[in-house]
C-alpha cells in the first residue's frame, strides 16, 4: 500500500484565466512538494477536473535538455580505459542454420536422385503405355 502524506489539503482559490477557446491558464505555488494534486470545479457548468504534478527527475537524468554545469564538469569517460580490461569471450555459436542447410541439400539430393531413376527407367521411344505405366509404379 502507498505511503501517504501527512499534510493535510488545503483548500485555496486560485485567479484562473482563459487564454483560449476552451483554454484556461492558473498559476499554483508548487514550493518543496515532490507531488501535487488540484482539483477544479466549475461550479456553472457542475464540471470537476483533477490535475496532477510530479516534480521531474534529477538533472543527471534530464539530459534531454541542455547539459547541467555540474554534469558537464565531470570528467569524460574514456571507453578505451573500460575495454582494456577484457579478454576475449568465448561464446557458443548456434548450429541450427547448418541443420536448416542439411535438410534443404538432402531434399533437394533425393528429388535430383528421382528424377535421374525416372529418366532412367522412362521409355525414351515410342513405346507403348503400359510400359510407362510400369516404370511409374517402380518408383
Amino acid at each position: 500500500m502507498p505511503s501517504r502524506s501527512t499534510k493535510t489539503a488545503a483548500r485555496k482559490p486560485l485567479d484562473i484565466r482563459e487564454i483560449g477557446l476552451g483554454r484556461y491558464e492558473a498559476i499554483v505555488p508548487i514550493g518543496e512538494h515532490q507531488r501535487l494534486a488540484v482539483r477544479l470545479h466549475d461550479v456553472d457548468h457542475d464540471l470537476t477536473s483533477v490535475q496532477y504534478f510530479n516534480r521531474p527527475y534529477p538533472a543527471e537524468y534530464r539530459l534531454a535538455r541542455e547539459m547541467p554545469a555540474q554534469i558537464a564538469a565531470l570528467p569524460r569517460l574514456d571507453p578505451h580505459i573500460v575495454t582494456a580490461t577484457f579478454g576475449p569471450q568465448i561464446t557458443r555459436r548456434s548450429v541450427v542454420h547448418y541443420a536448416y542447410f542439411a535438410s534443404l541439400r538432402g531434399h533437394l539430393g533425393q528429388r535430383f536422385a528421382a528424377a535421374a531413376l525416372m529418366k532412367q527407367r522412362w521409355p525414351t521411344n515410342n513405346e507403348n503405355l503400359s510400359q510407362r505405366r510400369m516404370a511409374l509404379e517402380l518408383l
